[in-house]
């Protein structure tokens, strides 16, 4: 919840600082890796966004969101038969 504040309040560096607190703890919360990659993504930080959403991925293979999330990542980076594939 802390983290989500920050984010919702445009504190975006200590969202992420958050978020990265909470995979150190809990290295299979897929949840907080997908923020991560959506936090990084609008800092067009595109490789880090794309790393955090494939681990967010390889925890849980069945969370839709992420999936367009990395796609969106891939469109933004120019990637277009990476994102024609997710």
């Amino acid at each position: 919840m802390l983290a989500n504040a920050f984010k919702d309040l445009g504190i975006k560096e200590q969202a992420i600082n958050t978020y990265k607190k909470i995979v150190s703890l809990q290295y299979d919360n897929y949840l907080a890796y997908y923020n991560l990659g959506l936090l990084y993504e609008q800092e067009k930080q595109y490789e880090q966004a794309k790393n955090y959403l494939l681990k967010s991925i390889e925890i849980n293979d069945k969370y839709a969101p992420a999936y367009y999330a990395l796609g969106i990542s891939y469109m933004s980076n120019e990637e277009i038969a990476k994102a024609k594939e997710l």
